[in-house]
């Protein structure tokens, strides 16, 4: 049997059997989605085989204890993880940046919608289970900067040791409170606007199976900070002083702790881009890689992260404009 004919087999055993399918954007992984059609009933089909893809019990889960605690995830309708097929319900076209794109929607509205979001979310007992943020381990994240976008000739193991290191330090000096849930691939092509529902579910969630536990500032900077998207800065500060209000937390160590976390994720996502590139042919990325490194040069320039800046500014080249290490 081919996928096709694995698709349809599933979906008989559903309410969407002979549903009409068409295929839906994709994103950086193997997995692929469509949406189903059976007359006025529409529901979204995951499709991410094993082995390219792990088990979808994460999403399943996640999505479950989500929606049960009132937030907007897709209801999962039917699941076959071995097969790697998920029926989830559709929440529709109206993702954040397609919006934005159009007119239709303020960033502004969408951002201090999502940061209330996020606090409610950060309330909440999260589920058990989810892998742990630490500053040393997130400090170990940041592997493939060195073993994809660096030049393999260029490498130098007491340099690359010396910047996890601080890097492990800054982020345990700008660490506030007890570990939150985190979704972690959170930017506005992963949210989608449903302002006929109320509150927190007007905010509907996509791409959270690798949810963990980490910083309180980390969805938030992923979301503000994304270099897909070039927010007004003014905005972005405002939201992140309106959330530090919220919170309760001082507002210079917030902000500092805001730049450590775009700090570790921008190091990761040089490496992982180049990862794509290189390995996997998707060269697409590469032209993101001169905005990643302009918000991480702008990130280092906060006080608190003079000794960081001075290692990676002596041994991590800037990208070309190929998106590869000049």
């Amino acid at each position: 049997m081919t996928r096709t004919d694995d698709i349809s087999a599933f979906l008989m055993g559903t309410e969407m059997a002979g549903a009409e399918i068409a295929p839906l954007a994709q994103d950086a992984s193997s997995r692929r989605y469509f949406r189903v059609q059976k007359g006025v009933k529409a529901a979204v089909l995951m499709d991410a085989p094993q082995p390219a893809n792990p088990p979808q019990t994460a999403f399943v889960d996640i999505a479950r204890w989500l929606t049960q605690a009132g937030f907007s995830a897709p209801e999962v309708i039917s699941a076959d993880i071995e097969s790697g097929f998920l029926l989830c319900e559709d929440l529709g076209d109206a993702v954040f940046s397609d919006e934005f794109d159009a007119g239709r929607l303020r960033e502004d509205t969408a951002f201090t919608a999502v940061a209330g979001m996020l606090r409610e979310l950060h309330q909440h007992t999260p589920m058990p289970g989810l892998p742990v943020y630490t500053p040393q381990n997130m400090a170990d994240m940041i592997a493939p900067l060195f073993d994809h976008y660096m030049p393999q000739d260029q490498r130098k193991p007491e340099a690359e040791e010396q910047i996890e290191q601080a890097l492990a330090t800054i982020l345990a000096q700008t660490w506030l409170g007890d570990p939150v849930i985190i979704l972690r691939d959170f930017h506005a092509g992963n949210l989608i606007w449903l302002p006929e529902r109320e509150g927190r579910k007007s905010v509907g969630l996509l791409d959270f199976q690798d949810a963990a536990m980490g910083h309180v500032a980390y969805d938030l900077v992923s979301m503000l900070f994304d270099i897909r998207r070039e927010i007004n800065p003014d905005l972005a500060e405002r939201i992140i002083r309106g959330f530090a209000t919220a919170c309760d937390l001082p507002q210079d160590s917030f902000r500092a702790a805001c730049a450590a976390q775009s700090i570790q994720r921008n190091l990761r996502i040089l490496g992982i881009f180049a990862r794509l590139a290189t390995d996997l042919g998707k060269t697409g990325y590469l032209k993101w890689q001169p905005a990643v490194w302009a918000r991480l040069m702008a990130d280092l320039e906060h006080p608190v992260m003079a000794p960081l800046k001075d290692l990676i500014r002596g041994y991590v080249p800037a990208p070309s404009k190929d998106g590869l290490p000049a």
